[in-house]
């Protein structure tokens, strides 16, 4: 199961969703508060970031560079970084850009059902397990030859 980071500032759709996941068997940090995320955050101990695009006091992207920045102040390098889904209530459209811009994974378009995050979650934990297994085949390997 997935450690999941959940950034909403939808009370409501943030505590259903977190309860869902929850039941689904992740592990789940919830925060609907741009500056909780700032004091909170360390993205090494999440497989899965769920970012809401817009904030009324930030936007999506601010909080996606955030993640990036994060790692760099605490001076560690992240092998597998966490896999950013943005879950927004703009047109497909007019993300689509922002998808490329910020290298987001994907990107959920409001409503969504649980069944599209379920999926979402469920391909990309499948991934993740993959590279991981790939990553330490190849570190164990390069450790063989010195």
């Amino acid at each position: 199961m997935a450690r999941i980071l959940f950034i909403d500032d939808d009370d409501g759709f943030r505590n259903a969703l977190t309860r869902h996941l929850i039941r689904k068997g992740h592990t789940v940090t919830s925060i609907g508060d741009y500056n909780k995320v700032r004091e909170k955050l360390d993205v090494r101990q999440f497989d899965i970031v769920l970012l809401d695009f817009c904030f009324p006091d930030t936007s999506g992207s601010e909080i996606f560079s955030l993640l990036h920045l994060v790692q760099g102040e605490n001076d560690f390098e992240i092998v597998n970084p966490p896999n950013v889904v943005l879950i927004t209530g703009h047109p497909k459209e007019f993300i689509e850009d922002k998808l490329l811009v910020l290298k987001a994974t994907r990107c959920l378009v409001k409503p969504v059902t649980k069944e599209e995050i379920d999926r979402v979650i469920s391909e990309l934990t499948e991934n993740r397990a993959r590279e991981s297994s790939i990553f330490e085949s190849r570190r164990n390997r390069d450790t063989e030859i010195f």
